[in-house]
């Protein structure tokens, strides 16, 4: 199965074809579940990642599974990317903070999301995408909460892990 898993930027770090790349904020600003969610394949899965901060949405490849992970102030980009593939029939799936502050209604051009953390339902959802069916809500169980690395200051570029802490 092919996961694409798309990474959207606010409008100032887009990409325009014909400038170089805003990638700086690719390594400031990580996209930690889609590196979570690769490492969750299976060994058959072909997992592509995109990421809007250093790729316009015409270099999308076709995926039997898209994963969208919509931050705040992303909503509408996220809407106009919903809109495209629920043209193509494409099927799309959107996680993070906003779909779960979404709860019970999401807006109408949203036909899947996940409420939570995407990591407790992917078991489910990979499963799902296998057969063609997908639910219209996921609804994560709480937790897990994980602290991600951040660059720390120092003689050595170390990596500090405290003060930091991620869980929906």
């Amino acid at each position: 199965m092919t996961i694409l898993a798309v990474g959207l930027a606010y409008d100032d770090q887009q990409f325009s074809e014909g400038s170089p790349p805003k990638g700086a904020w690719l390594f400031l600003q990580p996209e930690l579940e889609c590196s979570r969610l690769a490492a969750l394949a299976r060994p058959d899965d072909r997992f592509v990642y995109s990421d809007l901060r250093v790729e316009t949405i015409k270099q999308l490849p076709e995926a039997e599974l898209t994963l969208v992970n919509v931050g705040f102030g992303h909503e509408s980009l996220a809407r106009m990317l919903a809109t495209h593939w629920n043209a193509l029939g494409r099927q799309a799936v959107f996680f993070g903070p906003v779909p779960t502050l979404w709860s019970e209604s999401p807006p109408d051009w949203c036909r899947h999301y996940v409420t939570g953390d995407i990591i407790n339902v992917w078991p489910e959802l990979a499963q799902d995408a296998r057969t063609g069916h997908l639910k219209p809500r996921y609804v994560a169980s709480p937790g897990p909460t994980y602290v991600p690395a951040r660059p720390g200051l120092g003689r050595w570029p170390l990596m500090n892990t405290r003060y930091q802490r991620i869980s929906f």
